[in-house]
């Protein structure tokens, strides 16, 4: 570096330029501003089920020197609880942790097994003169499964048939369990089962291909994180199975009379018709 700089100094002299009045302007950089601030768009508001973990984020830019606190506010218009400041927790509760990570800015308040009643607005709190703040929404929702139509449902036999159980829950189950008249639910050529686990809501589709007799009773939805939910599926025409067939061909004497007596009423109504239609 230094020959090239003694390099350039001899050409300089040999072509009569001079050092001291020659020189080159740089274009100024501009500065950018190392005012602290949240960034609302990475600090969004946040549901979670019960009994789940909930972690609220604030990213802050430009805070090596300021404290972030953490505080939430009761529903009675009292006064905040404050929760953290920094990395130090001052809630009671040992549920509420905090996390910070300087590199990335991200300021995190958890909350353990979280319950109804950590429902409600959160504030994280900066330090400035004046003071910046960014409230963000925490929802605790109850995890519910539904299936869709009446709880009682009668079906032809030989035709498909779907039953759909819906999961309305911030974040998907681990699994959705079928179960059929109390056990569970065995899957054949006849019985297909696709779950579909999303957040917020996810689904479970279980398809009868051609509905029988051995079909009918009920079917329950049974998902890991919310309630059951069941319909009765009652199949009124179909080939019976065969422990009943014994039953319909073994029929008393008495009953030949009764099968005959339809079949005369249909004779004596087509025979009236004929002759009202020759008068």
């Amino acid at each position: 570096m230094m020959l090239l700089m003694v390099s350039l100094f001899l050409i300089g002299l040999v072509n009569g330029v001079d050092y001291k009045t020659d020189y080159i302007l740089l274009p100024e950089v501009p500065s950018v501003s190392s005012t602290p601030l949240i960034n609302p768009t990475s600090s969004p508001n946040v549901s979670v089920s019960v009994g789940e973990q909930a972690v609220l984020g604030c990213r802050v830019a430009h805070a090596s020197r300021n404290k972030v606190s953490w505080v939430k506010f009761k529903g009675d218009n009292g006064p905040p609880e404050l929760l953290a400041v920094d990395r130090f927790v001052f809630s009671p509760d040992n549920r509420v942790k905090v996390s910070v990570t300087r590199h990335s800015h991200d300021y995190l308040l958890i909350i353990q097994r979280a319950g109804k009643a950590d429902k409600g607005w959160y504030e994280c709190q900066l330090n400035t003169d004046p003071i910046t703040t960014h409230a963000i929404y925490l929802n605790v929702l109850v995890p519910k499964s539904s299936i869709e139509g009446e709880s009682e449902v009668y079906v032809d036999g030989g035709f498909p048939h779907s039953i759909v159980c819906k999961i309305e829950s911030p974040s998907p189950p681990h699994h959705i369990f079928w179960y059929f008249n109390g056990q569970p639910l065995v899957r054949d050529e006849d019985i297909k089962v696709e779950d579909y686990l999303y957040p917020d809501l996810s689904w479970s589709r279980l398809d009868i291909e051609r509905v029988n007799f051995k079909h009918t009773g009920r079917y329950e939805c049974r998902p890991s994180n919310s309630n059951c939910s069941w319909v009765d599926l009652i199949v009124i025409t179909g080939k019976p199975p065969a422990e009943l067939q014994p039953q319909l061909i073994s029929k008393p004497a008495s009953s030949h009379a009764e099968d005959i007596l339809p079949i005369s009423i249909t004779v004596y109504v087509l025979l009236t018709l004929l002759s009202l239609h020759s008068l």
